[in-house]
């Protein structure tokens, strides 16, 4: 396994204060990889270049290696893709985007855009409480309907743990399970207590290789954007650990993306994953700290 080596982080020198930056020095300190840190610039300037430098050596005098750049590419989130695959970072840090309700039904979410297109974790940033010794909440689907799936579920608990043991916090899973329906032919489809059983199944394999105890599975009826936010607020959790599949164009926008709903309701860090992230980079190097 590769360790995680290269962590973009996306700035803004107009802004108050920089809680990206504070969750990169935490992961940059657990794991020991440089920090990127990306100005989004159409038009460069000195000022954002004094501010970027001043970064620069805090990090560096705190025993990081890092460097700065003001870059332009087409667009915001077309910008952080490219620079993120030039300097082969593995990990792409940046505070939540808030769009009026105007903008966002006119176009799709600079947030939003950036999970459809990457092909690496993002940490998307929302708040400044410290993760250590606070609930840390894995979401998953405990019924996949295919490989992806079941693999993508692997790496959000196996990201979540590592984290949690890292930062000396319990670790939450949370999945839920769609409402009965007493038309179908499947007669677990159509009892509650059937769904909720075998979606506890699912979950059983995560319980018993972390010796994790059951109260820290939670298991309701769907849908999972109201039953989500509701626990990470019940645990006022910190940090949230989802999956998304990323879909892009028709079936985006008729089907939905659990994730990219989920970001809008929450109001905690999160940390999105995708399939083809098998267990490497951050959780192997924060497991064995």
């Amino acid at each position: 396994m590769e360790t995680l080596k290269q962590i973009l982080v996306v700035v803004n020198p107009e802004s108050a204060g920089s809680l990206s930056l504070q969750r990169a020095k935490l992961i940059g300190h657990a794991t020991g990889a440089a920090i990127h840190l990306l100005a989004c610039n159409k038009r460069p300037n000195d000022q954002w270049d004094d501010w970027l430098n001043a970064q620069v050596n805090t990090l560096s005098q705190e025993g990081l290696q890092a460097m700065a750049y003001q870059a332009w590419h087409e667009s915001f989130h077309e910008t952080v893709i490219h620079f993120q695959q030039a300097q082969r970072c593995q990990l792409i840090i940046k505070e939540a985007i808030h769009e009026n309700e105007v903008k966002r039904l006119i176009n799709t979410p600079t947030d939003w855009k950036l999970l459809r297109y990457t092909t690496v974790p993002v940490l998307i940033v929302k708040q400044a409480e410290s993760w250590r010794e606070q609930p840390i909440v894995a979401a998953i689907d405990a019924d996949p309907h295919d490989d992806t799936h079941q693999i993508l579920n692997d790496v959000i608990v196996n990201y979540a743990q590592a984290i949690a043991g890292f930062i000396d916090s319990p670790c939450h899973i949370v999945t839920a399970y769609p409402p009965p329906m007493l038309s179908s032919p499947d007669p677990v489809l159509q009892n509650a207590a059937l769904l909720e059983d075998k979606y506890r199944q699912g979950c059983q394999q995560y319980l018993d290789k972390f010796a994790m105890p059951s109260e820290q599975l939670h298991i309701g009826e769907g849908p999972a954007t109201s039953l989500v936010p509701a626990l990470v607020k019940k645990l006022n959790a910190p940090l949230i650990i989802l999956g998304t599949v990323a879909r892009k164009g028709i079936s985006a926008a008729v089907i939905g993306n659990t994730a990219e709903s989920l970001l809008d309701e929450l109001n905690c860090d999160i940390l999105t994953l995708r399939p083809n992230q098998f267990m490497d980079s951050m959780e192997f190097v924060l497991e064995n700290k």
